[in-house]
């Protein structure tokens, strides 16, 4: 073999074989970082308050995600919760009311008629039905109950 074929073969070995398999590497997982929300200043206070004045709440709650580290869920209830004209505070999304605290007595017997019957899907769909929530938050409402 000629001698510059050697050198061709170690730098494919050396450099391109590396680099071709980069992407290919397992990555190492990442620290999950958890920060505690603050409260927010009287300026994004206002900002979130025109928002939702303005009927724009998936706005409203993107950028109260932006401002805080909130799950999707939690920046919703916290959005849902809000009362123009007042200062937001991490202690105030902790305490929002979440919806099954909406259920009624009757309601909370007749979902959990329907649980007992293993009529979920009735039951999902009644629970919706009085509180408003999403279908997924529903079906984890019901499979928890």
């Amino acid at each position: 073999m000629e001698p510059w074929m050697w050198i061709v073969a170690v730098v494919v070995l050396l450099v391109l074989v590396p680099w071709a398999t980069k992407g290919m590497r397992p990555k190492a997982p990442q620290p999950s970082v958890s920060v505690a929300p603050r409260s927010l200043t009287p300026a994004e206070s206002a900002e979130i308050d025109a928002l939702v004045a303005g009927d724009r709440k998936i706005a409203a709650i993107k950028r109260l995600r932006e401002l805080q580290s909130l799950s999707l869920q939690e920046a919703k209830d916290a959005i849902d919760a809000w009362v123009p004209g007042t200062a937001w505070t991490a202690d105030a999304a902790a305490s929002a009311p979440r919806p099954t605290d909406a259920l009624s007595p009757a309601a909370r017997a007749e979902i959990a008629a329907l649980i007992a019957d293993d009529q979920k899907i009735s039951a999902i769909k009644r629970y919706r039905e009085e509180t408003g929530v999403g279908l997924k938050q529903a079906k984890d409402a019901i499979e928890n109950w």
